[in-house]
């Protein structure tokens, strides 16, 4: 699973990076940068098992939709 970071490019276009940590950044204009989620849409799941290991997501990113989790 790949873990997508949408950026403020230094042009003002959105752009999206692969994640390397967790958490939030400020993006260029102050925008908060959230964690997606990339993934098939049978992979979407109401619950999974979870290691110390493990980042929260904000929603995952489908071929077929976008889920954002609330809480």
């Amino acid at each position: 699973m790949d873990t997508l970071i949408p950026i403020s490019r230094d042009d003002g276009l959105l752009d999206w990076v692969c994640g390397s940590g967790p958490g939030e950044t400020e993006g260029l204009f102050g925008i908060r940068e959230l964690v997606e989620a990339l993934l098939h849409d049978d992979g979407v799941l109401d619950a999974v098992p979870r290691a110390s290991h493990d980042q929260p997501v904000d929603g995952v990113v489908t071929p077929t939709r976008i889920v954002r989790f609330v809480g």
